[in-house]
């Protein structure tokens, strides 16, 4: 969401969870332009750069989508649903 509010056009930002399918996957999206992700770690002097690197340390490579309504990166997290247990 930092990248969001730094880089985006300013005004709205959506997050949005969605855990219909066996894994959730999370997006946030702005009415920005979109961006090529840098692939890697920035030089360790620099101050920013390392969010998308923690994403696709933690979940799956992240996806970033543009269209005309702005741009969206979204990602799979590599977590599952506990099963309820019954108690008695």
């Amino acid at each position: 969401m930092s990248n969001a509010a730094l880089h985006g056009p300013g005004g709205e930002i959506r997050v949005t969870l969605d855990w219909s399918a066996a894994t959730p996957s999370f997006a946030v999206s702005d009415a920005g332009r979109g961006f090529v992700p840098a692939i890697g770690l920035p030089p360790p002097n620099r101050e920013g750069g390392r969010g998308l690197y923690l994403v696709k340390t933690l979940a799956a490579t992240p996806q970033v989508s543009v269209d005309d309504g702005g741009c969206t990166v979204s990602v799979r997290l590599p977590v599952k649903r506990r099963r309820s247990s019954s108690v008695p």
